[in-house]
């Protein structure tokens, strides 16, 4: 809600007053039927056929399958995340010692 002031330009309202509007508290009426439940119910349950058709009949791999073709990709992926943290907090260290000698310097 904005309200105009003397320049023309609009103001943001403070929050208490935007709470104490007519309208604050209300929500637009929900107008939905038991067809929309149907429809959307009757879509899920397409999609997911169609999903399950699509992929074929697949043996589930066991877990510890699962872990090991996984293991590489996440070990990498953490280490690569140690690598980007020590780099930033490198250069935070360098440029923090430039910036407090250019600041020793104005004082």
């Amino acid at each position: 809600m904005t309200q105009p002031v003397r320049g023309g330009m609009p103001v943001i309202l403070r929050l208490p007053e935007v709470l104490r509007a007519d309208n604050a508290r209300t929500l637009p009426p929900l107008r939905l039927s038991l067809w929309h439940g149907a429809a959307l119910g009757g879509f899920v349950l397409m999609t997911s056929i169609a999903a399950g058709s699509a992929t074929g009949p697949v043996p589930p791999a066991s877990v510890l399958v699962v872990l090991a073709r996984w293991t590489p990709l996440l070990l990498r992926g953490f280490g690569f995340n140690i690598l980007i943290s020590f780099t930033a907090m490198a250069i935070g260290t360098v440029l923090a010692r430039i910036m407090r000698g250019r600041l020793a310097n104005v004082a």
